[in-house]
């Protein structure tokens, strides 16, 4: 998982895990994305959702945007470019 879901409740699941000594943390997912993918049009198009881009790399940079995001510091999305703009 890449958040921390609905009323933080990843972190909550983990702990519960645990707790209970059952060693398997489940992690809801939805159960359709096309409901999100629809939302996301729908934001877009309204000109209400924005993506913040935090860096771009190239391909042959990668290992430094890895490193950059391991630093915990990032803002946005890091972007890799696999094919540069000329």
């Amino acid at each position: 998982m890449t958040d921390l879901g609905c009323w933080w409740n990843i972190p909550i699941l983990a702990i519960w895990s645990s707790l209970t000594g059952s060693g398997r943390v489940v992690f809801p997912t939805p159960h359709s994305s096309q409901f999100i993918v629809e939302l996301l049009k729908a934001l877009i198009e309204a000109d209400e959702f924005h993506a913040v881009i935090d860096r771009k790399y190239l391909l042959r940079d990668i290992a430094d945007a890895y490193r950059y995001v391991e630093t915990e510091q990032k803002a946005g999305i890091v972007v890799i470019e696999v094919m540069p703009e000329t």
